[in-house]
């Protein structure tokens, strides 16, 4: 989703002078596909429900400057920082 996110903020970007901020494109991507899929409910961590998470670890430099986190997080993204992914609530990955 972070790559799509990219994509369509580049692609935006490009052919017009109005484009999404992160936070605009990743709330479309994971809200939006949540509607979609008839799933108004499933755009959002609650407690006492099953999620599919990951949990990353950017490097320690990432969050320096005036950029927002959201936009380091997109334009930043490496997978490597993944630590640890979660499905319907359980480790199905974890680093190290």
């Amino acid at each position: 989703m972070i790559r799509v996110a990219r994509a369509m903020i580049q692609t935006a970007s490009s052919t017009s002078e109005c484009y999404p901020t992160a936070a605009e494109a990743l709330w479309q991507i994971i809200h939006g596909n949540a509607i979609a899929l008839g799933w108004p409910d499933r755009d959002r961590l609650s407690p006492n429900e099953r999620a599919d998470v990951l949990v990353i670890k950017p490097q320690s430099l990432w969050l320096r400057g005036d950029v927002d986190p959201l936009t380091r997080l997109v334009f930043g993204w490496d997978d490597r920082w993944i630590e640890r992914t979660l499905v319907a609530g359980k480790v199905v990955y974890a680093a190290g």
